[in-house]
């Protein structure tokens, strides 16, 4: 049996990659074939979702996103959940104001994107700390749950720029975002987008 099919096996078991280094394969081969065993399992057109917020609010936008037709993957609580982000479309962040124990991965999940150049979005509530990194990939979008009315601008003008391939799944995105939240203002959001003036 070769050292790739042992290691499908051990993933499919359900071991970590980090668990298999620690049994003596070498790192390299390990993630390398963790990269491609899961691109095989969710393929590559999907949404990576980094967070360091309530997990109910994480799991509500995948769910929607899903509802919406999007595949996703959230961020787990390991370093092993790194490897997800090369074969994403794109990176959604989730972020509270008060840093939670997922705050390093996070910040370590943004600076993999950054260096992946992937198009990332990160939804942060107003007063989050986050690191800056390359503005060219990354669009932080500030919400406030005090100014809904408010984020729901921000949100509409940055779905009317996006005229590129990324311009639905932004919408869909946001639109999840806005679901996750629970903030009423989606129907105001649709008639921005849909009944302009």
């Amino acid at each position: 049996m070769s050292v790739s099919s042992r290691l499908i096996e051990l993933f499919e078991a359900g071991y970590k990659p980090a668990e298999v280094v620690r049994m003596g394969y070498p790192k390299s081969t390990v993630y390398a074939v963790y990269r491609r065993w899961m691109e095989g399992k969710i393929g590559k057109d999907f949404i990576y979702i980094a967070h360091d917020a309530d997990y109910i609010i994480v799991k509500k936008l995948s769910d929607q996103l899903n509802l919406l037709g999007y595949k996703t993957v959230i961020g787990g609580n390991t370093e092993d959940t790194l490897a997800l982000i090369k074969p994403a479309r794109v990176v959604v962040g989730i972020v509270s104001e008060k840093p939670g124990v997922r705050r390093q991965l996070l910040f370590e999940e943004l600076y993999t994107a950054s260096k992946l150049t992937k198009p990332t979005y990160i939804f942060a509530e107003k007063g989050s700390k986050l690191p800056r990194y390359n503005y060219n990939y990354i669009k932080i979008i500030e919400l406030d749950k005090n100014t809904p009315e408010r984020t729901v601008r921000l949100l509409v003008t940055e779905m009317r720029g996006k005229k590129n391939d990324l311009g639905d799944l932004i919408a869909a995105i946001i639109i999840s975002v806005l679901v996750a939240l629970g903030i009423v203002a989606i129907a105001k959001l649709l008639e921005e987008l849909f009944f302009e003036k």
